[in-house]
């Protein structure tokens, strides 16, 4: 009969978490407060399949820290400077669901201008889209193809639990599933 330390239960204990828990998640939730001006948001962060330092990073963010939709915003975070496209400064990204055939392709604002690492994932018009947001929720898994300055590269990210980790963003209001 295998027993626990005590000493290994008391520090689970105070540590809130239960002994032999697991995080099942791949979302990580991240919490910031600008100290100058009060403005706060949460972030879920989830990390691209096969993820190494510098790599892809999909970021959902509710608050008003990130300019966005009623304190909602969804970026892709390439890990490296984005190739700028058109006069505008906006990512071109091709994004497919659950490992379909067919791309949508779209020109994402990009967050801080040309040589940016951050995008909008929106749609051609907004810095939030909807529609986007839905099929994030409805998807197991999303693959974008996009520009960096560098040449182009594909993210995966596995989508489950993205539904279940908004609860943690219940400052904002989300789409449903489409």
């Amino acid at each position: 009969m295998h027993t626990t330390p005590w000493f290994i239960l008391i520090a689970a204990l105070l540590a809130g978490a239960s002994p032999g828990a697991t995080q099942t998640s791949k979302w990580r939730l991240v919490e910031s407060r600008d100290e100058l001006t009060g403005a706060s948001d949460k972030r879920l962060i989830l990390r691209a399949e096969g993820w190494t330092a510098g790599g892809a990073t999909l970021i959902v963010v509710c608050g008003d820290r990130i300019p966005g939709d009623a304190g909602r915003a969804v970026l892709l975070n390439a890990g490296e400077p984005l190739q700028p496209f058109g006069g505008d400064a906006r990512a071109y990204a091709e994004v497919s669901f659950d490992g379909g055939r067919t791309s949508l392709r779209h020109y994402w604002p990009l967050f801080d201008g040309g040589g940016a690492r951050l995008a909008y994932v929106g749609d051609d018009r907004s810095l939030f889209s909807a529609t986007q947001f839905a099929k994030l929720l409805s998807a197991a898994a999303v693959t974008i193809r996009y520009r960096t300055l560098d040449g182009d590269r594909t993210a995966r990210f596995d989508l489950t639990g993205l539904r279940e980790e908004l609860r943690h963003l219940s400052g904002c209001t989300w789409p449903e599933r489409s």
